[in-house]
């Protein structure tokens, strides 16, 4: 989600402002655009996968990654590896909720303004995520 996103960006920045929050929402819409522009370049066809949808069946989403890198995509591969990066209590499907509500916790007024500039570029991509219903969910 291009929110959290830049929230996740703004955290491995230390919390500190010195990139502005809409620039690194910027960011997420030009690297997008990069590779909206670069598909159609590559040799192979990528393999574009979200975050939000792996989170809800790891298993599923790495077993296609696997068959499509053409190695191992066994089940007994697939459960280790699960098992070692989700370790006992598995893989966290809700990995976006604490930047959801950092976000529907702020001023409407200014969250609108951010969502009504962004939503039509991420729209725009092709990208399917509603900047505005994110705060309805």
């Amino acid at each position: 989600h291009p929110i959290a996103n830049a929230y996740g960006h703004h955290h491995l920045l230390g919390g500190s402002d010195v990139v502005p929050f809409d620039t690194l929402i910027q960011n997420y819409v030009k690297v997008h655009k990069y590779l909206m522009e670069d598909m159609p370049h590559l040799k192979n066809d990528p393999k574009l996968l979200k975050l939000e949808d792996f989170v809800v069946d790891p298993a599923k989403h790495l077993t296609e990654i696997f068959s499509w890198l053409g190695v191992d995509a066994s089940a007994k591969t697939v459960t280790a590896v699960v098992k070692k990066v989700g370790g006992d209590d598995g893989i966290r499907q809700n990995v976006n909720e604490k930047y959801r509500a950092k976000w529907c916790s702020i001023d409407g007024f200014k969250r609108g303004k951010v969502e009504e500039r962004y939503q039509p570029l991420i729209k725009d991509l092709g990208l399917d995520y509603d900047l505005v219903g994110w705060c309805k969910d």
